[in-house]
């Protein structure tokens, strides 16, 4: 076991990937950007984090002001700045900054609360990236209910969440419980794009990646194989698409 863990620390990196891109905007932030926020999303934009740290500052400073008419605003902008420190590397800020927005969020709405996603899945992304993983995943797990809650079984933004709970449960030791939430990914894909579409591919690759690395390779080769005939299927063989699956299924051997 050891072994195979080791052998997936790589491709496990790369499954959760994704994640940048998730934590970048809050799905709450993502529907509304108010005009007091611009300068914070114009730097998370250019991924200056620094300086997105010292735009979330403020915008935390004036919720707590307003703590009193408008506690959410609080939740709202101390997970954006959580956001921000996790990306800067300042692990320790962003624990304490999504414990604070997700301890608000509970006392105000309650733990089952939509309120609490972000914060919840943010605290959960930064310990995975301190090595914490056995301490991120019961935050993850509750991240991954809440957004099934919140936005229905298969919206495609719970992909991040569901990347980084095969990585933590992989190198917790877990494959078999991983795998559940590996092939999930596959099938929220499914469902937002369907089954014949070229946008499948990379998916599949990931995957497939996830499977090889844990001695799968049936099913690695499988999915590699399937990627490519879709590419040349929808998009011809000479498409740079089918690179992708051809290169994962000449190194599966």
């Amino acid at each position: 076991m050891k072994s195979i863990i080791g052998s997936a620390c790589c491709t496990l990196c790369l499954l959760a990937a994704s994640i940048a891109v998730a934590t970048d905007a809050p799905e709450e932030a993502i529907a509304s950007r108010p005009a007091s926020q611009q300068e914070y999303w114009a730097e998370a934009d250019r991924k200056d984090w620094s300086a997105a740290i010292v735009a979330a500052q403020a915008l935390v400073g004036e919720a707590r002001r307003d703590a009193q008419t408008q506690p959410l605003d609080l939740v709202r902008t101390l997970s954006m700045l959580g956001t921000a420190q996790m990306h800067n590397a300042d692990l320790a800020g962003a624990e304490s900054s999504f414990t604070e927005a997700l301890s608000l969020a509970e006392r105000i709405e309650g733990a089952a609360s939509r309120h609490t996603l972000d914060p919840l899945r943010g605290l959960g992304f930064t310990l995975a990236s301190g090595g914490r993983h056995q301490e991120a995943l019961p935050y993850l797990d509750r991240a991954l209910l809440i957004s099934h809650r919140t936005h229905g079984l298969f919206h495609i933004e719970q992909q991040a969440i569901l990347r980084q709970l095969a990585s933590s449960l992989t190198l917790s030791g877990q494959p078999l419980v991983a795998e559940r939430h590996v092939n999930y990914m596959l099938q929220v894909g499914q469902h937002a794009y369907g089954e014949d579409d070229p946008r499948l591919v990379p998916l599949m690759c990931a995957v497939g990646d996830w499977h090889a690395e844990v001695g799968n390779f049936d099913d690695a080769r499988r999915l590699y194989r399937d990627g490519a005939r879709l590419v040349e299927d929808k998009l011809g063989k000479n498409d740079i698409a089918i690179v992708r699956p051809l290169r994962r299924l000449a190194a599966s051997f």
